[in-house]
Protein backbone atom coordinates (compact mmCIF):
# COMPACT_ATOMS: atom_id res chain seq x y z
CA UNK A 1 0.00 0.00 0.00
CA UNK A 2 1.05 3.30 -0.95
CA UNK A 3 1.87 6.42 1.86
CA UNK A 4 -1.04 8.30 2.25
CA UNK A 5 -1.59 11.40 0.28
CA UNK A 6 -1.16 15.28 1.80
CA UNK A 7 -4.17 17.43 2.01
CA UNK A 8 -2.83 19.32 -1.09
CA UNK A 9 -2.69 16.27 -3.00
CA UNK A 10 -6.56 15.36 -1.98
CA UNK A 11 -8.21 18.54 -2.42
CA UNK A 12 -5.94 18.54 -6.06
CA UNK A 13 -7.98 14.93 -6.96
CA UNK A 14 -10.92 16.27 -5.90
CA UNK A 15 -11.34 19.13 -7.94
CA UNK A 16 -11.49 16.46 -11.32
CA UNK A 17 -12.26 12.74 -9.75
CA UNK A 18 -14.92 11.58 -7.59
CA UNK A 19 -13.16 9.18 -5.39
CA UNK A 20 -16.97 7.63 -4.00
CA UNK A 21 -18.35 6.80 -7.77
CA UNK A 22 -15.15 5.41 -8.76
CA UNK A 23 -15.44 2.90 -5.61
CA UNK A 24 -18.98 2.38 -5.93
CA UNK A 25 -19.71 3.82 -2.25
CA UNK A 26 -23.20 5.10 -2.17
CA UNK A 27 -25.16 7.56 -0.06
CA UNK A 28 -25.15 8.78 3.15
CA UNK A 29 -21.01 8.30 2.80
CA UNK A 30 -20.38 10.79 -0.23
CA UNK A 31 -20.21 14.43 1.10
CA UNK A 32 -23.10 16.51 -0.91
CA UNK A 33 -23.55 20.11 -1.32
CA UNK A 34 -26.52 20.24 1.51
CA UNK A 35 -24.64 17.60 3.66
CA UNK A 36 -21.00 18.88 4.17
CA UNK A 37 -20.04 16.28 6.80
CA UNK A 38 -21.48 12.64 5.80
CA UNK A 39 -20.47 9.88 8.09
CA UNK A 40 -17.28 8.53 8.13
CA UNK A 41 -16.79 4.72 6.16
CA UNK A 42 -16.84 2.01 7.85
CA UNK A 43 -13.10 0.21 7.03
CA UNK A 44 -14.60 -2.82 5.79
CA UNK A 45 -16.67 -1.75 3.54
CA UNK A 46 -14.16 0.49 2.01
CA UNK A 47 -11.51 -2.32 1.65
CA UNK A 48 -14.50 -4.63 0.17
CA UNK A 49 -14.98 -1.60 -2.65
CA UNK A 50 -11.36 -1.26 -3.10
CA UNK A 51 -10.87 -4.77 -3.67
CA UNK A 52 -14.33 -6.05 -5.73
CA UNK A 53 -13.38 -3.14 -8.25
CA UNK A 54 -9.53 -3.36 -8.32
CA UNK A 55 -10.44 -6.73 -9.55
CA UNK A 56 -12.06 -5.49 -12.57
CA UNK A 57 -9.47 -3.04 -13.16
CA UNK A 58 -6.31 -4.89 -12.57
CA UNK A 59 -4.49 -4.77 -15.63
CA UNK A 60 -3.51 -8.55 -15.63
CA UNK A 61 -7.23 -9.27 -15.72
CA UNK A 62 -8.33 -6.06 -18.21
CA UNK A 63 -6.45 -6.27 -21.19
CA UNK A 64 -8.06 -2.60 -21.64
CA UNK A 65 -5.70 0.53 -22.24
CA UNK A 66 -7.18 2.65 -19.61
CA UNK A 67 -7.24 -0.39 -16.95
CA UNK A 68 -3.80 0.75 -15.52
CA UNK A 69 -4.74 4.31 -15.05
CA UNK A 70 -7.90 3.23 -13.47
CA UNK A 71 -5.92 0.62 -11.27
CA UNK A 72 -3.67 3.79 -10.26
CA UNK A 73 -7.13 5.99 -9.06
CA UNK A 74 -8.46 3.27 -7.55
CA UNK A 75 -5.30 2.80 -5.17
CA UNK A 76 -5.42 6.95 -4.90
CA UNK A 77 -8.86 6.84 -4.08
CA UNK A 78 -8.52 4.10 -1.12
CA UNK A 79 -5.27 6.15 0.18
CA UNK A 80 -7.62 8.85 0.81
CA UNK A 81 -10.31 7.37 2.32
CA UNK A 82 -8.76 5.80 4.11
CA UNK A 83 -6.87 8.77 5.90
CA UNK A 84 -8.90 10.84 8.20
CA UNK A 85 -6.88 14.27 7.29
CA UNK A 86 -6.58 13.20 3.80
CA UNK A 87 -10.50 12.32 3.47
CA UNK A 88 -11.54 15.60 5.21
CA UNK A 89 -9.58 17.72 2.69
CA UNK A 90 -10.88 15.80 0.00
CA UNK A 91 -14.72 16.13 1.10
CA UNK A 92 -13.85 19.78 1.94
CA UNK A 93 -12.57 20.38 -2.28
CA UNK A 94 -15.67 18.01 -3.33
CA UNK A 95 -18.47 19.66 -1.16
CA UNK A 96 -16.54 23.51 -2.20
CA UNK A 97 -16.84 21.99 -6.39
CA UNK A 98 -20.76 20.74 -5.69
CA UNK A 99 -21.01 24.04 -4.33
CA UNK A 100 -19.72 25.74 -7.50
CA UNK A 101 -21.33 23.48 -9.72
CA UNK A 102 -24.79 24.10 -8.27
CA UNK A 103 -24.51 27.71 -7.74
CA UNK A 104 -23.85 27.57 -11.79
CA UNK A 105 -26.56 25.34 -12.86
CA UNK A 106 -28.75 27.98 -10.56
CA UNK A 107 -27.52 30.80 -11.98
CA UNK A 108 -27.98 28.98 -15.43
CA UNK A 109 -31.19 28.06 -15.04
CA UNK A 110 -32.28 31.75 -13.93
CA UNK A 111 -30.21 32.71 -17.17
CA UNK A 112 -32.69 30.05 -19.28
CA UNK A 113 -35.86 31.32 -17.73
CA UNK A 114 -35.11 35.01 -18.44
CA UNK A 115 -34.25 33.83 -21.70
CA UNK A 116 -37.26 32.25 -22.35
CA UNK A 117 -39.49 35.13 -20.76
CA UNK A 118 -37.64 37.56 -23.42
CA UNK A 119 -38.14 35.10 -25.85
CA UNK A 120 -42.47 34.50 -24.76
CA UNK A 121 -42.35 38.97 -24.57
CA UNK A 122 -40.56 38.59 -28.11
CA UNK A 123 -43.12 36.29 -29.33
CA UNK A 124 -46.01 38.33 -28.52
CA UNK A 125 -44.59 41.53 -28.92
CA UNK A 126 -44.54 39.97 -32.65
CA UNK A 127 -47.80 38.39 -32.61
CA UNK A 128 -49.48 41.43 -31.59
CA UNK A 129 -47.37 43.39 -34.43
CA UNK A 130 -48.27 40.74 -36.77
CA UNK A 131 -52.05 41.16 -35.60
CA UNK A 132 -52.13 44.81 -35.98
CA UNK A 133 -50.80 44.50 -39.44
CA UNK A 134 -53.48 41.76 -40.59
CA UNK A 135 -56.24 44.39 -38.94
CA UNK A 136 -55.03 47.38 -40.95
CA UNK A 137 -54.61 45.16 -44.39
CA UNK A 138 -58.25 43.65 -43.42
CA UNK A 139 -59.38 47.64 -43.07
CA UNK A 140 -57.80 48.39 -45.59
CA UNK A 141 -59.67 45.46 -47.96
CA UNK A 142 -63.39 46.10 -46.21
CA UNK A 143 -62.97 49.72 -47.07
CA UNK A 144 -61.54 49.28 -50.83
CA UNK A 145 -64.51 46.93 -50.98
CA UNK A 146 -66.73 49.18 -49.39
CA UNK A 147 -65.94 52.65 -51.99
CA UNK A 148 -66.40 49.60 -54.90
CA UNK A 149 -69.69 48.67 -53.52
CA UNK A 150 -70.61 52.16 -53.37
CA UNK A 151 -69.92 53.06 -56.50
CA UNK A 152 -71.50 49.76 -58.08
CA UNK A 153 -75.00 51.17 -56.21
CA UNK A 154 -74.12 54.56 -57.33
CA UNK A 155 -73.77 53.37 -61.17
CA UNK A 156 -76.46 51.47 -60.76
CA UNK A 157 -78.86 53.77 -59.61
CA UNK A 158 -77.94 56.63 -61.93
CA UNK A 159 -78.38 53.61 -64.89
CA UNK A 160 -82.17 53.10 -63.18
CA UNK A 161 -82.59 56.47 -62.83
CA UNK A 162 -81.61 57.30 -66.84
CA UNK A 163 -83.94 54.19 -68.30
CA UNK A 164 -86.93 55.47 -65.83
CA UNK A 165 -86.21 58.65 -67.84
CA UNK A 166 -85.83 57.23 -70.91
CA UNK A 167 -88.96 55.12 -69.85
CA UNK A 168 -90.93 58.10 -69.72
CA UNK A 169 -89.52 59.48 -72.53
CA UNK A 170 -90.70 56.97 -74.44
CA UNK A 171 -94.22 57.21 -72.91
CA UNK A 172 -94.93 60.10 -73.22
CA UNK A 173 -93.35 60.21 -77.08
CA UNK A 174 -96.15 57.01 -77.47
CA UNK A 175 -98.91 58.83 -76.10
CA UNK A 176 -97.84 61.82 -78.55
CA UNK A 177 -97.88 59.51 -81.24
CA UNK A 178 -101.10 57.76 -80.45
CA UNK A 179 -103.68 58.58 -83.55
CA UNK A 180 -107.06 60.66 -82.10
CA UNK A 181 -110.54 59.25 -81.95
CA UNK A 182 -111.66 60.53 -85.83
CA UNK A 183 -114.67 62.66 -85.48
CA UNK A 184 -117.68 60.87 -85.56
CA UNK A 185 -120.19 61.31 -88.82
CA UNK A 186 -122.30 63.14 -89.44
CA UNK A 187 -124.99 60.56 -89.08
CA UNK A 188 -123.43 59.62 -85.35
CA UNK A 189 -123.56 63.06 -84.19
CA UNK A 190 -127.69 62.68 -84.85
CA UNK A 191 -127.79 60.10 -82.22
CA UNK A 192 -129.09 60.50 -78.93
CA UNK A 193 -127.02 61.91 -76.32
CA UNK A 194 -127.44 59.69 -73.59
CA UNK A 195 -126.35 56.57 -76.02
CA UNK A 196 -122.67 58.74 -76.57
CA UNK A 197 -122.68 59.56 -73.13
CA UNK A 198 -122.87 55.51 -72.53
CA UNK A 199 -120.42 54.27 -75.11
CA UNK A 200 -116.93 53.02 -73.80
CA UNK A 201 -114.03 54.82 -75.82
CA UNK A 202 -111.85 52.84 -78.36
CA UNK A 203 -109.01 50.58 -76.84
CA UNK A 204 -105.34 50.16 -78.53
CA UNK A 205 -103.54 47.04 -79.10
CA UNK A 206 -101.57 47.86 -76.70
CA UNK A 207 -104.01 49.00 -74.28
CA UNK A 208 -105.38 45.18 -74.87
CA UNK A 209 -101.85 43.52 -74.48
CA UNK A 210 -100.24 41.82 -71.40
CA UNK A 211 -96.84 40.79 -70.40
CA UNK A 212 -96.71 37.38 -69.35
CA UNK A 213 -94.05 35.74 -67.95
CA UNK A 214 -94.22 32.03 -66.65
CA UNK A 215 -92.08 28.86 -66.11
CA UNK A 216 -91.73 25.52 -68.64
CA UNK A 217 -95.78 25.47 -68.99
CA UNK A 218 -96.64 21.67 -68.82
CA UNK A 219 -96.65 19.69 -72.35
CA UNK A 220 -100.02 19.75 -72.86
CA UNK A 221 -100.53 23.43 -71.93
CA UNK A 222 -100.42 26.53 -74.09
CA UNK A 223 -100.89 30.52 -73.91
CA UNK A 224 -103.39 30.47 -75.28
CA UNK A 225 -105.11 27.62 -73.97
CA UNK A 226 -104.60 28.87 -70.95
CA UNK A 227 -105.64 32.63 -71.10
CA UNK A 228 -108.44 31.68 -73.53
CA UNK A 229 -111.00 31.70 -71.03
CA UNK A 230 -110.98 35.31 -70.27
CA UNK A 231 -111.78 36.14 -73.93
CA UNK A 232 -111.38 36.03 -77.37
CA UNK A 233 -107.23 36.21 -78.06
CA UNK A 234 -106.59 38.48 -81.53
CA UNK A 235 -102.68 38.08 -80.62
CA UNK A 236 -99.86 36.40 -79.58
CA UNK A 237 -96.24 37.20 -79.90
CA UNK A 238 -93.92 35.04 -77.81
CA UNK A 239 -89.59 35.02 -77.09
CA UNK A 240 -88.02 31.58 -75.59
CA UNK A 241 -86.29 31.64 -72.85
CA UNK A 242 -82.40 31.87 -73.12
CA UNK A 243 -81.86 29.22 -70.88
CA UNK A 244 -84.48 26.33 -70.31
CA UNK A 245 -84.90 26.69 -66.34
CA UNK A 246 -85.18 30.56 -67.32
CA UNK A 247 -89.08 32.34 -67.59
CA UNK A 248 -90.17 32.82 -70.95
CA UNK A 249 -92.26 36.03 -72.34
CA UNK A 250 -95.31 36.23 -74.50
CA UNK A 251 -97.57 38.58 -75.49
CA UNK A 252 -101.17 38.42 -75.66
CA UNK A 253 -103.74 40.93 -77.37
CA UNK A 254 -106.93 40.29 -76.36
CA UNK A 255 -110.17 41.68 -78.76
CA UNK A 256 -111.92 43.33 -75.32
CA UNK A 257 -109.94 44.97 -72.95
CA UNK A 258 -112.47 43.83 -70.07
CA UNK A 259 -111.01 40.46 -71.12
CA UNK A 260 -107.34 41.85 -70.48
CA UNK A 261 -108.42 43.00 -67.39
CA UNK A 262 -110.22 39.61 -66.48
CA UNK A 263 -106.64 38.23 -67.00
CA UNK A 264 -105.09 40.49 -64.70
CA UNK A 265 -107.62 40.64 -62.11
CA UNK A 266 -107.20 36.55 -61.88
CA UNK A 267 -103.64 36.82 -61.74
CA UNK A 268 -103.73 39.21 -58.25
CA UNK A 269 -106.57 37.23 -56.72
CA UNK A 270 -103.82 33.63 -57.31
CA UNK A 271 -106.21 31.73 -59.50
CA UNK A 272 -103.35 30.79 -62.53
CA UNK A 273 -101.37 28.29 -61.60
CA UNK A 274 -98.07 28.24 -60.15
CA UNK A 275 -96.05 28.44 -62.82
CA UNK A 276 -97.85 32.00 -64.12
CA UNK A 277 -95.08 34.00 -62.43
CA UNK A 278 -96.23 37.50 -63.36
CA UNK A 279 -99.01 39.28 -65.74
CA UNK A 280 -99.09 43.21 -66.41
CA UNK A 281 -100.16 45.42 -68.81
CA UNK A 282 -97.74 45.84 -71.56
CA UNK A 283 -97.70 49.53 -71.30
CA UNK A 284 -96.75 49.56 -67.56
CA UNK A 285 -99.86 50.83 -66.13
CA UNK A 286 -103.79 50.08 -66.12
CA UNK A 287 -105.01 52.08 -69.37
CA UNK A 288 -107.19 55.24 -68.48
CA UNK A 289 -110.41 53.17 -70.07
CA UNK A 290 -110.20 50.33 -67.64
CA UNK A 291 -111.83 52.02 -64.56
CA UNK A 292 -114.72 54.09 -66.63
CA UNK A 293 -115.47 50.87 -68.67
CA UNK A 294 -115.65 48.59 -65.26
CA UNK A 295 -118.30 51.46 -63.52
CA UNK A 296 -120.09 51.46 -66.88
CA UNK A 297 -120.33 47.10 -66.76
CA UNK A 298 -121.37 47.76 -62.56
CA UNK A 299 -123.64 50.14 -64.10
CA UNK A 300 -125.19 47.83 -66.50
CA UNK A 301 -124.70 50.76 -69.43
CA UNK A 302 -122.27 48.34 -71.38
CA UNK A 303 -122.26 44.18 -71.19
CA UNK A 304 -119.61 42.66 -69.77
CA UNK A 305 -116.24 40.57 -70.98
CA UNK A 306 -118.26 38.40 -73.89
CA UNK A 307 -120.86 41.41 -75.45
CA UNK A 308 -117.94 44.23 -74.95
CA UNK A 309 -116.12 43.17 -77.63
CA UNK A 310 -118.36 43.77 -79.74
CA UNK A 311 -118.51 47.28 -79.39
CA UNK A 312 -115.85 49.46 -79.40
CA UNK A 313 -113.45 47.41 -77.98
CA UNK A 314 -113.50 45.09 -80.79
CA UNK A 315 -109.70 44.02 -82.26
CA UNK A 316 -108.68 45.73 -85.30
CA UNK A 317 -108.23 43.41 -88.38
CA UNK A 318 -105.28 41.86 -89.05
CA UNK A 319 -105.88 40.34 -92.62
CA UNK A 320 -104.39 41.93 -95.83
CA UNK A 321 -107.45 42.22 -97.00
CA UNK A 322 -109.45 44.02 -94.58
CA UNK A 323 -109.91 47.15 -97.25
CA UNK A 324 -111.99 45.15 -98.92
CA UNK A 325 -114.22 43.31 -95.97
CA UNK A 326 -116.07 45.86 -93.36
CA UNK A 327 -114.55 45.82 -90.45
CA UNK A 328 -116.68 44.75 -87.05
CA UNK A 329 -116.48 48.27 -86.32
CA UNK A 330 -116.47 51.37 -88.44
CA UNK A 331 -116.59 55.14 -88.07
CA UNK A 332 -119.61 55.17 -91.23
CA UNK A 333 -122.95 55.58 -90.17
CA UNK A 334 -124.35 53.49 -87.25
CA UNK A 335 -127.50 50.82 -87.58
CA UNK A 336 -130.38 52.88 -87.76
CA UNK A 337 -133.28 50.86 -85.77
CA UNK A 338 -135.18 50.94 -89.09
CA UNK A 339 -132.58 48.81 -90.88
CA UNK A 340 -132.04 50.71 -93.70
CA UNK A 341 -128.20 51.31 -92.95
CA UNK A 342 -126.99 49.77 -95.76
CA UNK A 343 -129.17 51.19 -98.43
CA UNK A 344 -128.50 54.92 -97.23
CA UNK A 345 -124.56 54.35 -96.98
CA UNK A 346 -123.10 56.89 -99.86
CA UNK A 347 -120.13 56.16 -102.16
CA UNK A 348 -117.83 58.82 -100.33
CA UNK A 349 -118.89 57.11 -96.76
CA UNK A 350 -117.18 53.60 -98.13
CA UNK A 351 -113.95 55.45 -99.41
CA UNK A 352 -113.66 56.87 -96.02
CA UNK A 353 -114.35 53.60 -94.30
CA UNK A 354 -111.88 51.76 -96.43
CA UNK A 355 -109.27 54.43 -96.13
CA UNK A 356 -109.75 54.28 -92.23
CA UNK A 357 -109.13 50.44 -92.00
CA UNK A 358 -105.54 50.73 -94.06
CA UNK A 359 -104.85 53.90 -91.36
CA UNK A 360 -105.42 51.61 -88.38
CA UNK A 361 -104.12 48.17 -89.75
CA UNK A 362 -100.29 50.53 -90.14
CA UNK A 363 -100.89 51.80 -86.97
CA UNK A 364 -101.60 48.41 -85.85
CA UNK A 365 -98.17 47.34 -87.35
CA UNK A 366 -96.64 49.86 -86.54
CA UNK A 367 -97.72 49.63 -82.73
CA UNK A 368 -96.94 45.71 -82.62
CA UNK A 369 -93.17 46.45 -83.87
CA UNK A 370 -92.78 48.87 -81.22
CA UNK A 371 -94.19 46.87 -78.52
CA UNK A 372 -91.49 44.09 -79.68
CA UNK A 373 -88.91 46.40 -79.49
CA UNK A 374 -89.81 47.58 -76.15
CA UNK A 375 -90.64 43.76 -74.82
CA UNK A 376 -86.52 43.01 -75.89
CA UNK A 377 -85.35 46.52 -74.19
CA UNK A 378 -87.16 45.80 -71.45
CA UNK A 379 -85.72 41.99 -70.97
CA UNK A 380 -82.41 43.37 -71.73
CA UNK A 381 -82.77 45.94 -68.75
CA UNK A 382 -83.77 42.93 -66.43
CA UNK A 383 -80.96 41.22 -67.32
CA UNK A 384 -78.70 43.15 -67.03
CA UNK A 385 -79.62 44.79 -63.37
CA UNK A 386 -79.82 40.97 -61.96
CA UNK A 387 -76.30 40.73 -63.11
CA UNK A 388 -75.43 43.92 -61.24
CA UNK A 389 -77.81 42.46 -58.28
CA UNK A 390 -75.46 39.49 -58.50
CA UNK A 391 -72.46 41.26 -58.34
CA UNK A 392 -73.39 43.16 -55.70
Amino acid sequence: MADPPSAAAAALHAASTDFYTLLSLTAPYPPTALLPLPPPIPPTLLRKSYRRTSLIYHPDKNPSPDAAATFHLLTTAFDVLNDPAAKAAYDGALVARLRRKRKGEEMSSGRRKLKEELEEREKKANEKRDAEVDLKKELERLSAEGVALRRKREEALRRAEEEEAQEMEEEEALKAQRPASPPPLQHQQQNSSTSQSTAPQPSTDLDRTLRIRTKPLPSDITISTLFSPFGKISDTLSKPPKKPTALSTTLIVYSSLLSAHSAIEAFELGKLPAYVKDVKWAGGSEPDAVKPLIEQVRRGQVPPAASVSKVHLQAKPQSSNSSSTPPKFSFSAGKSTSGSQGQATSGAAAIGAEYENVTLMRLREAEKRRLEEEIRRKEAEEEQAERVSEDI
